[in-house]
């Protein structure tokens, strides 16, 4: 009978241990779950809070490339959307991809940009294209490689550079700075200086922005200028926009030397 008893208190004192040690095993893998959510939660939101600090980032940038543009216009950014766009797809991986090999374009590596179109390529990948497109001329033509200055295009726009335009070293957008280094707080390939390129068509003024990607904006300078017939008062206008008609009857003579135009005023 005692050892009867002295089992069964074996058994329950062994039944006791087993559930005990479940209960502690499901107690270290709830708190293990319970650290890992906290984890993942502070990391989210540091995440969170990096893009923003990047998004903030990102804007002072852009606003201190135009700043010099939106001085002269009194804040209008309407006439800086298609560069703004540039500028903004500078910023975004994946955005900027070379249309030779079909990869990414990064911000420490050389780059080309066509004066057509404004499309950046690989220096490498360019080089290898314009070389190729001449070959494939001579091919065809001739056997003058090397000897004529045949041209070769642009992969995106077909705008035609001659041989002697083959790009062979890597500048910023504005083209003053050679090998620009890479700064986080400037826009990707960009020296940081003022673009000063002539206005196309020129006008005698040069870009305001800092050095950017895409095209120059219109010309924002205020000039002073008269209607198209010139009766009129001279007013100030944008240089952009410095052509204008009064609406008044033209009166220049015509071709014949004997009568006038009857037409509004117009260029």
């Amino acid at each position: 009978m005692e050892s009867l008893l002295a089992a069964q208190e074996e058994g329950e004192s062994k039944a006791e241990l087993t559930s005990q040690r479940k209960f502690e095993e499901i107690k270290k893998a709830n708190q293990a779950a319970a650290r890992k959510l906290v984890e993942e939660h502070c990391s989210s939101s540091s995440e969170e809070d990096g893009e923003e600090d990047l998004e903030g980032k990102r804007g002072k940038i852009v606003a201190n490339t135009f700043v010099s543009y939106t001085t002269h216009t009194d804040g209008d950014i309407h006439e800086l959307e298609r560069t703004k766009q540039y500028v903004n797809e500078a910023f975004q991986t994946g955005a900027m991809t070379c249309l030779i090999c079909i990869a990414s374009v990064k911000r420490n590596q050389a780059v080309w940009s066509c004066s057509g179109c404004f499309c950046i390529f690989h220096m490498p990948c360019i080089q290898k294209w314009a070389k190729d497109s001449q070959f494939l001329v001579t091919s065809v033509t001739d056997d003058d490689f090397g000897k004529k200055d045949y041209p070769w295009p642009c992969p995106k726009c077909r705008f035609e550079y001659k041989r002697s335009e083959t790009p062979s070293r890597y500048y910023c957008y504005c083209g003053k700075v050679e090998d620009p280094p890479v700064d986080p707080w400037l826009v990707p390939h960009s020296c940081g200086q003022v673009c000063e390129r002539e206005f196309k068509p020129p006008c005698g003024h040069k870009c305001l922005l800092l050095c950017h990607p895409g095209p120059c904006p219109p010309c924002p300078k205020m000039v002073t200028t008269t209607c198209y017939c010139k009766k009129a008062k001279p007013i100030a206008r944008r240089c952009s926009a410095k052509q204008w008609s009064c609406q008044l009857q033209c009166g220049r003579k015509l071709l014949c030397g004997h009568h006038t135009c009857e037409n509004p005023c117009h260029a």
